[in-house]
C-alpha cells in the first residue's frame, strides 16, 4: 500500500491512520444512530491513507456523527449544533482535558476573531458549525487539520451520554 506522500508532509504516519480508522469505529458507549457516521468516517479514513482529499469527508462525517450524539444526550432533535456544542462546554462535558492531543490550528482556516478566543474546545464550538456549513453549501477547504479533529469529534461523542440507562 503506498501512503499518500501529503500525510507524510503532515507528519502523519500511514500506520497511525490505520489506528486512528480502526478506533473511530468501535462502539464503546456510542448509540448506534452517531456510531453510524464514525464508522463511515472509519471506513473512509481507511482509503484516505492512499487518497488525502478524502480526509474532507471523514471530517465531515465525524462532525455529524458529534452532532447527533449531542442531540440524543440533550434529547434535542431540533437543536443548532453551535448551540450544542456550547452547552455541552458549559455543562463541563467539553473541556479540552478530554483531547487526547491538542493540535495548533492553521491560521488559514480560522479567522482571526476566534484566533483570539481563549480555549480549544471555545474555537471549536465556534468553527465547526461554520466548516460544516461551507462545506455542505458548496465550499471545500482542505488541510490536515482535519485529521486531528476527526478523533477530537469521537473524544467529543465519547463524553456524552447517548445509550438509554
Amino acid at each position: 500500500m503506498n501512503d499518500d506522500e501529503r500525510w507524510g508532509w503532515a507528519g502523519i504516519s500511514g500506520t497511525t491512520i490505520q489506528e486512528r480508522a480502526e478506533w473511530l469505529r468501535e462502539k464503546r458507549n456510542l448509540h448506534g444512530a452517531s456510531l453510524g457516521f464514525f464508522d463511515t468516517a472509519g471506513r473512509i479514513l481507511v482509503h484516505a491513507r492512499t487518497d488525502y482529499l478524502l480526509i474532507s469527508p471523514v471530517f465531515f462525517h465525524a462532525i455529524i456523527g458529534v452532532e447527533s450524539a449531542l442531540k440524543l444526550h440533550y434529547k434535542s432533535e431540533g437543536a443548532y449544533l453551535k448551540e450544542l456544542l456550547k452547552r455541552a462546554a458549559g455543562d463541563g462535558l467539553v473541556n479540552d482535558a478530554i483531547f487526547s492531543k491538542i493540535q495548533p490550528l492553521s491560521d488559514q482556516i480560522v479567522p482571526l476573531e476566534i484566533r483570539k478566543l481563549g480555549t480549544h474546545h471555545e474555537k471549536l464550538a465556534e468553527l465547526i458549525p461554520e466548516w460544516r456549513n461551507v462545506y455542505f453549501h458548496g465550499g471545500f477547504i482542505l488541510t490536515p487539520d482535519y485529521f486531528h479533529l476527526t478523533i477530537q469529534m469521537r473524544e467529543i461523542a465519547d463524553v456524552l451520554t447517548t445509550l438509554p440507562k
